[in-house]
């Protein structure tokens, strides 16, 4: 049997191979630990080593989340919602980082999230005439909310669309 120290070196060595790959939240470094059957109390410390060292910061990974997600993904705030719940940050981080986000930048990322959709579909031949049909925006307005924007933003957008 591992002696408390060498599990505690063991739990730290995985724990940072994990976070070497991509960055996590401290639920899923504990889900993971948990999954690999260390003791609660163990986990516990190596949290709170991680977090001393700086290696763990649900803030940190919330803010860089929304950024990546917003550029490559562009996701709208529901959606960043629902994805960093389900990596189990608290509520108030979540709110910390999705408040710098304006009316106006989340506008700005629909209608970008529209074009690129509006590309796609041109690219694979679903869209062959110079304007929108019905159909089409509807396509593009379903795409929108599956995307996170809301009901309003979806709406105006697809409504000023134009190719």
């Amino acid at each position: 049997m591992l002696s408390d120290s060498k599990l505690f070196q063991k739990a730290v060595r995985y724990s940072i191979k994990l976070l070497s790959i991509r960055r996590r939240t401290i639920y899923e470094i504990i889900t993971k630990l948990q999954n690999k059957k260390f003791e609660k109390n163990l986990i516990q410390e190596v949290l709170d080593f991680l977090i001393d060292q700086n290696y763990l910061n649900d803030k940190d990974f919330v803010r860089e989340f929304i950024d990546i997600h917003r550029r490559t993904k562009l996701y709208g705030l529901r959606r960043l919602r629902f994805e960093l719940k389900k990596r189990g940050v608290n509520k108030s981080n979540i709110e910390f980082g999705l408040k710098s986000i304006t009316f106006d930048d989340e506008m700005d990322c629909a209608r970008k999230a529209a074009q690129t959709k509006i590309l796609s579909l041109q690219k694979c031949g679903k869209l062959k005439e110079e304007s929108l049909t019905i159909s089409d925006k509807k396509l593009i307005y379903e795409f929108l909310l599956r995307r996170g924007f809301t009901y309003d933003i979806a709406h105006s957008v697809v409504n000023d669309l134009s190719i």
